[in-house]
């Protein structure tokens, strides 16, 4: 998985994660993980449209299962809500990530978004994130327990409040969170809320025309029965316009948001 963001400069910025180096090492009986497991993510950038790239920069070195999201702020800054393994107490984390120079360098934030737990997809992860119109950015994580956890900055990404449970149900699956072009807020995500890992068949859609203290309706847009359809990217081509693809269970589609008002 990956995030891709065109800035306001011209700049395409890319988070991804070195597939090469990929070495999963978990101790089942400790249910901990071992020092060898390694899966390092990184943030590059082209300023010649995808041509050539430069500045790679290490956000972590150790295990980073996703990174699948990117905004920038209205005063400029980029912010990447990336993961992290906290290998001593088996689990995972997030950690964002600022970048005030248009994706050159990036500054890994004091903030370790950490709701406890232990295993190998424990942990709050694979976020999403929207700077609200009061210049909150507004986190949702992906999390084993039944809904979408939620935290959020009010400087721009540097600070952020206590995770806590969103009033979102959700399968534990990242979620894709988007302004669109109207002012609305979409939310694509795997609605079915289960305590714990369940198969991801059913993908739904909301809008939110109050910054996202109510929503409407879950509307069903796909299905996968027996198998998976997650990890979600999200695109606006044109105003009200969505192409929706994912990465399990290979959706390609397209949606027109007055559909489904």
């Amino acid at each position: 998985e990956r995030a891709l963001l065109r800035t306001r400069a011209g700049t395409l910025v890319l988070v991804f994660l070195d597939d090469a180096a990929l070495h999963y090492s978990w101790d089942k009986a400790k249910n901990l993980p071992l020092p060898d497991m390694r899966l390092p993510a990184y943030a590059i950038r082209s300023l010649d449209e995808g041509q050539t790239w430069t500045d790679q920069f290490t956000l972590t070195d150790g295990w980073c299962g996703c990174d699948q999201d990117i905004i920038q702020t209205t005063d400029g800054a980029l912010v990447v809500p990336s993961q992290e393994l906290l290998f001593d107490k088996g689990r995972h984390a997030t950690v964002p990530y600022i970048s005030r120079d248009d994706g050159k360098t990036w500054t890994r934030t004091d903030r370790i978004l950490d709701i406890g737990g232990q295993g190998d997809h424990a942990g709050a992860i694979e976020g999403t994130l929207e700077q609200l119109r009061d210049g909150t950015i507004w986190l949702l994580l992906r999390t084993p327990l039944g809904a979408f956890h939620e935290s959020r900055s009010s400087d721009g990404g540097q600070t952020w409040s206590e995770v806590k449970a969103s009033a979102i149900p959700a399968t534990s699956a990242p979620g894709k969170l988007k302004r669109l072009s109207d002012g609305r807020l979409a939310l694509i995500w795997n609605s079915l809320p289960n305590v714990g890992y369940k198969t991801r068949e059913e993908l739904s859609l909301s809008f939110s025309e109050d910054e996202g203290k109510t929503w409407t309706p879950p509307q069903l847009i796909a299905t996968n029965v027996g198998s998976r359809l997650s990890y979600i990217h999200m695109f606006e081509r044109a105003p009200g316009e969505l192409w929706v693809t994912t990465m399990q269970g290979g959706l390609r589609v397209v949606l027109h948001e007055a559909d489904f008002l």
